[in-house]
């Protein structure tokens, strides 16, 4: 309930002192300018908190789901390191047998004249030197290397 200055408030309370306490008993609260005032900013202010409160919800659970997609990615990641790892040295162990074994046989034929007319020869095939590199995992507060 708005009342317009100061000393009507004040007059009505000499009139009648549990005002106050009768208005909060049926949920009303009595107010003038200055208190209005102070109340608005008080609403503004805890309006502000509710705000921050909630947007502070919504970065942890943003966080937590980034969190969780980032482990996955390590996870699918270092798999794939290992598995080109793995690919890197199948494919070493293959161009080490075609140099061993199917080389020399090419060059006896070639030797041997079978090869006159055609346009290509055997390709030379690379080995691929390089390993990939491993990712490193966080470690938790007391958890072993």
């Amino acid at each position: 309930m708005f009342i317009p200055a100061e000393p009507i408030l004040s007059t009505a309370f000499e009139y009648e002192p549990s005002l106050q306490e009768y208005a909060f008993s049926k949920h009303v609260l009595i107010v003038t300018p200055v208190t209005l005032l102070a109340l608005l900013r008080t609403v503004g202010l805890y309006w502000n908190q509710q705000s921050m409160a909630e947007n502070a919800r919504e970065i942890h659970g943003q966080a937590k789901e980034f969190y969780e997609r980032a482990t996955k990615f390590s996870h699918d990641l270092a798999k794939l390191g290992r598995n080109l790892n793995t690919v890197v040295g199948a494919y070493n162990d293959a161009v080490a047998t075609y140099d061993s074994r199917i080389i020399p046989s090419g060059r006896k034929l070639e030797a041997l004249k079978i090869t006159e007319g055609m346009q290509k020869t055997m390709a030379e095939l690379p080995e691929v030197g390089s390993s990939v590199r491993e990712i490193k995992h966080l470690k938790r507060d007391g958890e072993d290397e």
